[in-house]
């Protein structure tokens, strides 16, 4: 799952495959709610110009603060229009870079 987790985020990541995927700031932020779920990352409903997935373990050993690398998919509106799509992001984590 890691594998096509990050192989997932690479692709909506890219400037091209961003645009193909149609993403615009004109789309409403709840659009994408449901793009996370496709790739194991199911996120929480739209609330307040957000909607996120709860922190997914990619790696098996903490890092010095006590914790393992993870993986999280957010969509965001825009802080003074919420209905303006931000960004769509998948954050990585990294708490521990020797397990890679």
């Amino acid at each position: 799952m890691t594998t096509r987790i990050l192989a997932c985020m690479v692709l909506l990541l890219c400037g091209a495959g961003a645009q193909a995927a149609g993403m615009s700031s004109n789309h409403h932020p709840k659009d994408y709610c449901g793009l996370g779920a496709e790739v194991g990352l199911p996120s929480s409903s739209y609330t307040n110009g957000v909607c996120g997935s709860k922190y997914v373990d990619v790696g098996s050993a903490p890092g010095a603060n006590g914790l393992i690398n993870n993986l999280s998919f957010y969509s965001m509106g825009d802080f003074d229009n919420p209905t303006t799509l931000k960004h769509v992001s998948f954050i990585l984590n990294v708490n521990n870079p020797a397990d890679g």
